[in-house]
Formats: C-alpha cells, sequence, structure tokens
C-alpha cells in the first residue's frame, strides 16, 4: 500500500538525515493510517524536537490524534490545549519550540 511504501522511503531519507523534521513527520502520517500509534507518537515527538519552523503546529496535532487513537485521551486533549497557554507574541518559533519540549518531558519520563 502507499502508506508502507512512503514509511520505507521516509526512513531511507533518515538514514541520510536523521533529523530530517519531514520525513518524521511524514512517517508519523502514514503510520496513524497504518493503525501503528506508538510509532506515529515516536516520529511526530521526533519531528518536533528537530523542527525549525512554524510548522510544528501540524505535528502537535498529529501527536495529539495519535495519543488519542492509542487510548490515551487526557494526553492528546492537553496537547491540543497547549498552544491557548501561550501568551501574546510568543510564536517565535523557538519560545513555541522550547515550551513544547519542556510540555513532552512528563511523557518522556513516563515512558522510560
Amino acid at each position: 500500500n502507499n502508506h508502507d511504501e512512503a514509511v520505507t522511503y521516509f526512513d531511507k531519507v533518515l538514514d541520510v538525515c536523521e533529523n530530517d523534521s519531514i520525513a518524521h513527520a511524514s512517517i508519523g502520517v502514514s503510520s496513524i493510517v497504518l493503525g501503528n500509534f506508538e510509532k506515529a507518537i515516536h516520529h511526530f515527538k521526533t519531528a518536533i524536537y528537530y523542527s525549525r519552523s512554524n510548522e510544528i503546529w501540524q505535528w502537535v496535532f498529529g501527536l495529539a490524534m495519535s495519543y488519542t487513537k492509542n487510548g490515551d485521551i487526557k494526553r492528546g486533549r492537553q496537547l491540543l490545549e497547549f498552544p491557548t497557554k501561550l501568551e501574546p507574541g510568543e510564536l517565535i518559533h523557538p519560545v513555541i519550540q522550547e515550551k513544547f519540549i519542556q510540555a513532552l518531558e512528563p511523557v518522556v519520563q513516563e515512558k522510560s
């Protein structure tokens, strides 16, 4: 199927450039379609971590959807509410990314 092929293709991209946020996000999207929500969660988190632009908001939504479909509705809701907690003018990318990474830290610790 096309999503399996997409994952294969983007895995090859990651072999060359492991910090390619678009490749990670693309694997996340395909993983949702394929029903592999744990994999989607991993790749959306990684995409957000490596992101260098404001595109992370698309990936926040993908990560929230992945958590929700994986049964963690509370975590999905927290991620969707995260942007509402920013102060006006904080939409400067480094601020967003740092706050989002801080918001993910409890998730990482829980999974360890």
